[in-house]
C-alpha cells in the first residue's frame, strides 16, 4: 500500500485486498485519525476491496487514517486535490 494516496474530490477511492489469506467480509477497516471522520469504511460489501467517497465538499489537504486487516494495522494517509 502507497504511504500516501493522492485524489480528487467527487471520486472514490478502492482499496484492494491484495493478497489476504482469510480475508472474510467486515475483515479489513480504515478509520480516521482526523477530527473529521474521513476517510472510514470496511470491506463490508466485497471481501477483496473497501470503497470509500470523497465527499464534494471536503476540505482539501492531507488525512490520516488507520487500516487493519486481519489483527495486521498499517499506517497510509489521503491527499485530497483539486
Amino acid at each position: 500500500m502507497p504511504a500516501c494516496v493522492r485524489a480528487l474530490r467527487s471520486s472514490k477511492i478502492t482499496f484492494n485486498l491484495v493478497p489476504i489469506p482469510n480475508n472474510e467480509i467486515g475483515s479489513a477497516r480504515i478509520f480516521s485519525k482526523d477530527e473529521n471522520k474521513w476517510p472510514a469504511g470496511t470491506n463490508d460489501s466485497d471481501k477483496d476491496k473497501i470503497l470509500i467517497e470523497i465527499p464534494d465538499d471536503l476540505p482539501l489537504g492531507y488525512y490520516s487514517y488507520g487500516f487493519v486487516v486481519n489483527g495486521k494495522c498499517v499506517d497510509p494517509r489521503v491527499h485530497v486535490e483539486d
